[in-house]
């Protein structure tokens, strides 16, 4: 079964389609339809990857490698970590 991530911007979600409220950074187990259906939702889930804890540039050390590259912070963490790369190139 997949695993995804809370990543909004806003904290806890509650969701509806679990039927519980997922913390901020939480990551949970779900099936492949709801992972899915949640994953269409950007802004607010990604993949989840055990690769990521150990990411050095996620959460406000991301934003902060932006604005000390001049970049927008504006996003989807995938999306941020994609202008840092092409930033560098």
């Amino acid at each position: 079964m997949p695993k995804i991530k809370n990543v909004s911007r806003f904290g806890a979600l509650d969701v509806p389609l679990l039927g519980r409220i997922v913390d901020a950074d939480e990551v949970i187990e779900v099936t492949d339809e709801q992972a899915s259906r949640l994953l269409d939702q950007a802004d607010n889930w990604r993949p989840f990857h055990p690769t990521d804890e150990n990411d050095p540039l996620r959460g406000q050390a991301l934003d902060e490698a932006l604005k000390a590259a001049g970049l927008p912070i504006t996003g989807s963490a995938d999306e941020k970590r994609q202008r840092l790369v092409d930033a560098r190139r």
